[in-house]
C-alpha cells in the first residue's frame, strides 16, 4: 500500500494555493495516490483572514491548530 501523509503547501495568494493544492492532487493520482478531502486541512496565519480554500468544488475544512509528525 502506497500512501502520502503531512504534506504542507504554503503561499500568500488563496487563488495560488488552490492552484498548487489542486496540482498536488493532480500530480498524487497520476501515480495511484488520492488525497483525503476529509482529512485535508488548512491552517491560515497572517493572511486574509476570510474566505476558504477549495479543492474540486469542495471547501477544505479550516483549523487553527495542527499537529505535524506526531
Amino acid at each position: 500500500m502506497m500512501f502520502v501523509d503531512d504534506i504542507v503547501l504554503c503561499n500568500t495568494n488563496r487563488a495560488e494555493l488552490e492552484r498548487k493544492v489542486e496540482s498536488w492532487k493532480k500530480s498524487l493520482e497520476g501515480r495511484g495516490l488520492k488525497i483525503s478531502r476529509k482529512k485535508t486541512e488548512y491552517l491560515e496565519f497572517n493572511g486574509e483572514g476570510n474566505g476558504e480554500v477549495m479543492l474540486q468544488e469542495e471547501r477544505l475544512n479550516k483549523v487553527k491548530s495542527f499537529k505535524y509528525l506526531v
